[in-house]
């Protein structure tokens, strides 16, 4: 089921988002949707991350680059 929502946007977003929707030929809509589903999905992700931050670390990888080098 589609539901409506209505948003309101400055003048320079929405100038931004007519352009980018004449460029692309797709509904401002579309646009909208996307960018919330991109929005959903790295906010997902960085929960996750958040989660297995605290396993990382009790198993002693502190940064990025630990498991880096300990996977090369």
């Amino acid at each position: 089921m589609r539901k409506v929502v209505s948003i309101s946007l400055d003048e320079n977003l929405d100038s931004l988002l007519i352009k980018s929707a004449k460029k692309q030929k797709i509904a401002k809509s579309e646009i909208i949707k996307r960018a919330l589903v991109q929005y959903f999905y790295l906010n997902n992700a960085k929960s996750i991350r958040a989660n297995l931050q605290k396993f990382a670390e009790k198993a002693g990888y502190l940064s990025e680059d630990d498991i880096y080098n300990d996977i090369s």
